[in-house]
């Protein structure tokens, strides 16, 4: 038992040591939380659940990743455009991925900012020309939280809270003072994996 314990904090502490395996565990865990941010949007108990579950698929992953990435590095990849095409996939898998975790680091955001989008809805009060746009966008009516009362009507505020947060997210790519934060989280997701793939293998 106490061997293996070592065998393992020395494999960490190798792990970590190596830039490109420290990176590469960085790619990892992205997917792994973003899984658990969406649990968490769909029903709170559910995040505990799946971060329960997840340090179970940790290593797997790990590996699949480290192989994805490294058949599709300069050195390994058949042809340009197959690397094109694998890093296109990246930056869209990146993108969606990326999702959720913003969602949850804005969830209090998206909370204050359900409430009174919806009252003006509800009251044509976006129809003034007081409306800040650095605050509720350009055209704050869309999207619009109309299908969200709708589900809310019917199942409750628990299974619509995800349906708010998914149209809150929207909604902030249009708002001037949330714009550089979203692009600065969703780049991290993209970025990490794509410098990994075109750089990283050849460098180590």
């Amino acid at each position: 038992m106490i061997e293996l314990a070592s065998r393992r904090t020395a494999d960490l502490r190798g792990l970590l040591t190596d830039p490109y395996s420290a990176s590469l565990l960085v790619v990892t865990m992205m997917p792994v939380l973003s899984a658990i941010a969406l649990g968490s949007i769909l029903w709170r108990p559910l995040g505990y659940v799946v971060a329960v579950i997840a340090p179970f698929t940790v290593q797997k992953l790990h590996r699949r990743i480290r192989s994805r990435l490294g058949s599709i590095s300069p050195g390994a990849a058949p042809g340009r455009r197959y690397q094109v095409t694998a890093y296109v996939l990246i930056v869209v898998v990146a993108a969606l991925l990326s999702v959720p975790a913003v969602q949850v680091f804005f969830r209090g955001d998206l909370t204050a900012m359900a409430a009174p989008s919806v009252m003006a809805e509800m009251t044509d009060g976006w129809q003034g020309a007081t409306t800040p746009q650095a605050i509720y966008g350009s055209t704050p009516t869309w999207p619009s939280y109309g299908p969200c009362q709708t589900i809310q009507s019917f199942t409750g505020p628990v299974v619509a809270d995800s349906c708010y947060s998914f149209v809150g997210y929207a909604r902030m790519w249009q708002m001037s003072t949330a714009l550089p934060m979203l692009l600065s989280l969703t780049m991290i997701y993209i970025l990490f994996p794509l410098t990994l793939a075109r750089f990283g293998q050849s460098n180590t």
